[in-house]
């Protein structure tokens, strides 16, 4: 009879601890929602298309024969910006050429050579931008001959 009481005890015992583990593992969780609730998703600011213009100009290979002939727009977010691209429009124009004339052949030919273009004047013109930034270049037309 005293193992069947003290199994008993044991049991209750053991029960009584796990009930609390429970709840004290209930509490930790609520209090931690309570005092770090999760961050709300930050709203994702509208984007706008941007015609950047067309661009004409000669590479920099050294028999001077090649040129480039690109269409370009720009993917941007923030508010002014548009503004902002109008209001240094001739900045602008003279950033990318400069990028343009900088240029051989060799390095704008091709997927890989296009993509870093992209990926430069992109640089260049965020550096000049206080209002907001531009996200992508597209080139509507692409031509190097």
């Amino acid at each position: 009879m005293k193992k069947s009481v003290m199994t008993k005890v044991l049991i209750g015992v053991l029960g009584a601890v796990l009930l609390l583990g429970a709840v004290a593992a209930v509490a930790y969780v609520v209090t931690m929602r309570v005092l770090n609730p999760p961050e709300a998703e930050e709203e994702a600011q509208p984007t706008f298309q941007v015609e950047l213009g067309e661009f004409t100009t000669n590479l920099a290979d050294l028999d001077g024969r090649r040129f480039i002939k690109v269409k370009i727009e720009a993917e941007v977010s923030g508010s002014g910006v548009i503004q902002e691209l109008r209001e240094k429009s001739s900045l602008i124009r003279d950033q990318i050429l400069g990028i343009l004339r900088s240029k051989t052949y060799a390095e704008v030919n091709g997927e890989e050579g296009m993509r870093e273009l992209g990926d430069e004047i992109v640089t260049r013109l965020n550096s000049l931008l206080e209002r907001g930034i531009i996200l992508r270049l597209y080139f509507l037309e692409f031509v190097v001959h």
